[in-house]
């Protein structure tokens, strides 16, 4: 699976689990919750450990910001706050709502600008190699707190960091010709 539907998948499971933690019954909403925030972290673990080093190589200087990469992200320490809350707790709805809505807005940024630049830069075949490294990834971070660092081997780091150099030799080799 190429990085494009993979992000693109995640970002429509993320908003059928919200779906369902809305709708779940009470005695239900603590494990809808916790799936939540698993995906969640997961999702932006590999973005920020793969996806957005591979993106900075290709996206201009001017544009390569991370807030002009991935926009709002739903931040990791309302993740952790979550985790820790009791679901009939009242300041759990505000913070969900607050989660909720940055979420939206860095699935828009995401489809709307950061995904279509991807695919104009990136040849189909190291779009499916970035993927598939996500892909892995994923497998490996399976709780709020993991990194990629802390999830799987030491190896894991290096092979996120040889992605990158690939596709940093591969734009160069192609604004050279």
């Amino acid at each position: 699976m190429d990085a494009v539907a993979l992000i693109t998948r995640d970002h429509r499971t993320a908003e059928r689990l919200f779906q369902r933690l809305r709708q779940a019954p009470e005695h239900e909403r603590r494990p809808a919750l916790d799936r939540l925030i698993r995906e969640l972290w997961v999702h932006s673990t590999i973005e920020d450990e793969i996806l957005y080093p591979s993106l900075r190589e290709v996206v201009p200087p001017d544009e390569s910001s991370d807030r002009n990469l991935q926009g709002p992200v739903p931040a990791r320490s309302s993740l952790h706050e979550l985790e820790r809350m009791a679901v009939d707790d009242p300041a759990i709805v505000p913070k969900l709502r607050s989660l909720l809505e940055d979420l939206r807005t860095h699935i828009r940024v995401q489809e709307e600008e950061l995904l279509p630049q991807l695919e104009r830069t990136l040849p189909p075949g190291l779009l499916h190699e970035v993927g598939e490294e996500m892909e892995r990834a994923k497998q490996r971070v399976t709780r709020p707190g993991d990194g990629l660092a802390t999830a799987g081997s030491e190896d894991d780091g290096d092979r996120a960091a040889a992605l990158v150099d690939r596709i940093r030799d591969r734009v160069a080799a192609r604004r050279s010709m």
